[in-house]
C-alpha cells in the first residue's frame, strides 16, 4: 500500500472522527432535555405491566419504595406540563434511565402484596410467600403481568426465589429489545444530525479527499494532527476528544506510555486504545454537562479550523467546492454564473451527496473511527523506510 494513500486514509478517519465526536455531542444535549432513554424504559415497563388493562400500575410501580429511590419527586410530578395528556412518556425528564433487574422484579412482587392486602388476602405486615404469589394470579385480571407471573410461577419449583429469577430474566429479554430499538432510533438521530451538521459546515466527503489526494501540504499537516490526537488520548480521558468506550446505555486503561504511531519511522508503535469507562470523572450536574458538550463542540471545530480543513461556508458558496471552479482566465463567481440550471443543479447534487457521505460515517461513531484510524497509524508506521525517503525527496 503506497504512503499517499495511507495518509489520505489517515486523513478521512480523523475528519469522520471529528464529526462524531461533534455530532455525539450535540446528541447527548439533546438527549440531556428530552431523556428518551428513561422515556423508552419507562414505556417498556408500562408494556410489560400492561397498563392498558390496569393503568394505575405504572403509577404504583414508579412511586414503590424500590424504584422511586432510583428519581427524584414522584411518577406524576415527573412528566412535563401539557405533555401528560397528550403524549404518555415523552417529557419524563425526572425518571430513571437505569432499572436493576432484581429491583424490577422486587417491585413487581411489592405490587402483588399490595394488591394482596386491599383484597384481603394478606395482613399488612405478612411475608410474600410461594402462596400468596398464586393467590394473586388466581384472582388478578387477565393480562399480560398475569401471564408473565405464572409463567414464573411454573418455573418456580415452589420457591419465591426462583420465581423473582424468573421475573428477573423477563425484564432483562425485554430489556435487549428495548436496548436495541433505542440503539436503532440513535442511529436515525446521529444520520440526521450528522446531515445537519455537515451541511452546516460545509463537511463534504468527497472534497476532503480530493484535496488531501492533491495537497501534499494539507495532507502532511493532517496526518500530524491524528498523530497529535492520539498522543492526546493516550494521556488519558480527561485529555481526549474519544468518550469511554460503552459509556453510553454502555477496561483496562490505555497503555501509560503509548507511542504515537507515526512518531519513530521504521518502528511499529504499540496501538492506542480509546479511554476506558473506568477513567471517566463522577457524575456531574446536568448543566454542567452541557457546558461541556458545547465546550467539546468548540474545541473540535478549533482543531479542524487550525489545520485548514477544506470545509466551512464562504460568501453564502460552500468555499472550497466554489474554489475548485476557478480556471487560469475566469474567477470562480464568473464560471459559476455561466453554468447552466442543469449544470448547477449537478454541481450542488454532488455536494449534497458529499454531506450524506459525512453523515453515514457518523453513524458508526467515533471509537469506530478512532479505532480506523489507529489502525492505519500503525500501518504507516510499518511502510519502508524507502517509500517516506522518495517521498521526502520529492518534496525537496
Amino acid at each position: 500500500m503506497e504512503l499517499k494513500t495511507i495518509d489520505v486514509g489517515i486523513g478521512m478517519a480523523l475528519m469522520f472522527l471529528f464529526v462524531s465526536v461533534i455530532c455525539s455531542a450535540v446528541r447527548e444535549i439533546g438527549e440531556l432535555a428530552i431523556k428518551t432513554r428513561a422515556s423508552s424504559l419507562a414505556a417498556a415497563i408500562a408494556q410489560m405491566l400492561d397498563t392498558d388493562q390496569v393503568p394505575g400500575r405504572i403509577d404504583a410501580f414508579y412511586n414503590g419504595p424500590l424504584i422511586s429511590a432510583l428519581f427524584k419527586g414522584d411518577y406524576q410530578d415527573a412528566l412535563v406540563g401539557f405533555l401528560r395528556k397528550w403524549v404518555p412518556f415523552v417529557g419524563r425528564t425526572a425518571l430513571p434511565s437505569y432499572i436493576p433487574a432484581d429491583s424490577f422484579a422486587k417491585a413487581v412482587l411489592q405490587l402483588v402484596r399490595d394488591d394482596n392486602q386491599q383484597a384481603g388476602l394478606m395482613t399488612p405486615n405478612a411475608t410474600l410467600a410461594i402462596g400468596d404469589l398464586r393467590n394473586w394470579a388466581a384472582s388478578a385480571p387477565p393480562d399480560g403481568l398475569k401471564q408473565a407471573v405464572q409463567t414464573a410461577l411454573d418455573s418456580a419449583g415452589g420457591e419465591l426465589a426462583t420465581a423473582q429469577a424468573a421475573l428477573e430474566q423477563w425484564f432483562n429479554s425485554a430489556m435487549e429489545r428495548v436496548s436495541g430499538a433505542y440503539k436503532a432510533r440513535t442511529q436515525l438521530w446521529l444520520l440526521l444530525i450528522g446531515f445537519v451538521t455537515a451541511a452546516s459546515m460545509n463537511i463534504d466527503a468527497v472534497t476532503v479527499m480530493q484535496r488531501l489526494s492533491t495537497d501534499d501540504t494539507l495532507c502532511d499537516a493532517v496526518v500530524a494532527q491524528a498523530g497529535a490526537t492520539l498522543a492526546t488520548c493516550a494521556q488519558g480521558q480527561a485529555h481526549c476528544i474519544v468518550k469511554p468506550v460503552g459509556a453510553a446505555p454502555t477496561a483496562a486503561a490505555p497503555p501509560a506510555s503509548a507511542a504515537t504511531p507515526a512518531a519513530v519511522p521504521g518502528t511499529e508503535p504499540t496501538p492506542i486504545a480509546p479511554p476506558s469507562a473506568a477513567s471517566t470523572p463522577p457524575a456531574v450536574t446536568a448543566s454542567a454537562e452541557v457546558d461541556a458538550q458545547v465546550s467539546e463542540i468548540k474545541a473540535v471545530t478549533a482543531q479542524m479550523m487550525e489545520v485548514g480543513w477544506p470545509i466551512g461556508w464562504v460568501g453564502g458558496k460552500p468555499g472550497p467546492q466554489f474554489s475548485l471552479l476557478a480556471t487560469s482566465g475566469q474567477s470562480s463567481a464568473k464560471v459559476y454564473a455561466g453554468l447552466g440550471l442543469w449544470q448547477k443543479l449537478q454541481w450542488w447534487l454532488a455536494i449534497v451527496g458529499g454531506w450524506l457521505i459525512t453523515a453515514i460515517g457518523v453513524t458508526f461513531g467515533a471509537p469506530f473511527w478512532f479505532d480506523v484510524l489507529n489502525r492505519f497509524m500503525v500501518v504507516r508506521s510499518t511502510v519502508k523506510p524507502d517509500e517516506k525517503s522518495a517521498k521526502e525527496k520529492s518534496k525537496g
